[in-house]
């Protein structure tokens, strides 16, 4: 049995010291702090700079995806692929449109979110990374090498973040 003082106090003989935090909900563990941080919980601050790389993400997916899912062949046929799968492209188009429009839909939201939407985009990055540096040995055209900086570019600012987000305090 708690005594109600200790309970007030958020000392308990059975386990850790608790607050009450409206915002958070009840009962929140309280942790040891440090210069202002608590030790051992992640981040909970989201940095300015990547709620502005969402919204950059945000035009560069959208401004890829449209031309890709209106006119795959002719848009492709400018930059010098020769085989196009307007089915494939438009597969390619839709991701971008949901990766892209998710990112400006959450720009505001709070750390969470933010480490769930990196986790996709590391993901994504990096299997298409892949997958373009593979079809570019294999004889891509020249400007898969632009897609190919495009996409490695932004691997390595979302695996920045999400090792920065990831990373306990």
């Amino acid at each position: 049995m708690v005594h109600e003082a200790e309970h007030e106090q958020g000392r308990t003989k059975s386990g850790p010291a608790t607050t009450r935090t409206p915002s958070r909900g009840p009962d929140v563990p309280h942790l040891r702090w440090d210069g202002g941080r608590a030790i051992g919980h992640y981040p909970t601050m989201v940095p300015r700079s990547l709620r502005i790389w969402f919204v950059v993400h945000f035009y560069a997916d959208i401004l890829a995806a449209v031309p890709l899912f209106l006119a795959p062949r002719t848009v492709l046929g400018w930059i010098g692929w020769t085989a196009v799968d307007p089915l494939a492209t438009r597969l390619v188009a839709a991701a971008l449109f949901g990766i892209g429009i998710e990112s400006y839909l959450g720009r505001n939201a709070g750390a969470q979110a933010f480490r769930g939407m990196l986790n996709l985009k590391v993901i994504w990055s990096a299997t298409a990374v892949l997958g373009v540096f593979w079809s570019q040995l294999e004889g891509g055209p020249v400007a898969g090498w632009a897609v190919f900086g495009t996409f490695l570019t932004f691997h390595l600012v979302w695996l920045r973040y999400w090792l920065l987000l990831r990373r306990p305090v």
